[in-house]
């Protein structure tokens, strides 16, 4: 499937105010409490700030900073419940912006670099939205373990969506993801031991302006574990590529890519790499400043 064949997410199927009632988590008790209360604390917090409010009267640049500050704080912490990974907990602070008053809502909906973090630990209309409103700005990819459940962002919004709306499928995510790929900026993937083709889709196309990636892979001691075959990663086409991270994910260690970041690091299980071939990455990788090696 090729980048370049996939329509891009179009504004009109959006509707971002026709809210709905949460639904009901099973799951995760903490997690779907906290959505509730932020439902209800959303409703509350509609009442618009008199114009005469300090804040109010920033500038919109000064105002933008300020929230992005605060969206990026939670974006490199953990997430007030263990249980919500924190793009889940971003998205819920951002909605927590908008509903504050009109400008703030239109500030928002209107800075593309609010809406980056693309993550399959978000339901589908999350993602669709994100993907919309972040316009051609570059994205930052998570694709989250696939048998670990979010909470419930339903009521967010009431674009495309299936009937299993706690996270997105893997199929559905690389349909929303996958025509993004040029935009891909940094991303961070975590397979099951086994992926499925489907899942190596996200390693093999080209990515021109992917500079960070953290590959991962579910270990388990089954024997198939070490039979996996090794990926060409993104076709050997990543020129801006500067940090690479991967777990028990093998690879084609012949690859160009490892021959020019900056950062890498190597560990776990199952990788079948050879001596000689970690020598010919060190003998050939003139930028290397930084090297992790933890293998099994």
């Amino acid at each position: 499937m090729s980048a370049n064949t996939h329509p891009k997410p179009q504004r009109e199927a959006l509707n971002l105010d026709d809210a709905e009632g949460c639904g009901q988590g099973t799951a995760m008790e903490k997690a779907s409490a906290l959505v509730a209360a932020t439902e209800s604390e959303l409703i509350k917090a509609a009442v618009p700030l008199s114009s005469q409010s300090p804040i109010q009267r920033l500038p919109e640049e000064i105002f933008a900073e300020i929230v992005a500050q605060s969206l990026g704080l939670i974006r490199h912490s953990p997430s007030k419940f263990d249980s919500i990974h924190p793009t889940t907990a971003y998205y819920i602070q951002l909605y927590r912006f908008r509903h504050v008053a009109t400008s703030w809502k239109e500030l928002i909906d209107s800075t593309p670099q609010f809406w980056t973090e693309i993550s399959s630990f978000c339901p589908p209309n999350v993602v669709w939205i994100a993907l919309v409103k972040s316009a051609e700005a570059p994205l930052h990819i998570t694709l989250g373990n696939p048998i670990q459940r979010g909470p419930d962002l339903s009521f967010l919004s009431s674009a495309p969506r299936t009937s299993e709306s706690k996270t997105t499928t893997l199929d559905t995510f690389w349909s929303y993801a996958g025509p993004q790929i040029p935009r891909w900026k940094s991303a961070s993937f975590h397979f099951l031991p086994n992926p499925t083709p489907i899942a190596q889709k996200f390693l093999v196309n080209p990515v021109p302006l992917l500079e960070r990636v953290q590959i991962t892979r579910m270990e388990d001691f089954g024997p198939e574990f070490s039979s996996v075959t090794a990926v060409d990663l993104f076709g050997g086409q990543a020129e801006s590529l500067k940090e690479l991270s991967i777990r028990s994910f093998p690879i084609l260690w012949e690859s160009p890519l490892l021959r020019q970041v900056e950062v890498l690091t190597i560990e776990g299980r199952g990788l079948n790499i050879k001596i000689q071939q970690l020598v010919d990455i060190l003998r050939d990788n003139g930028k290397l400043r930084d090297l992790t090696l933890n293998i099994i």
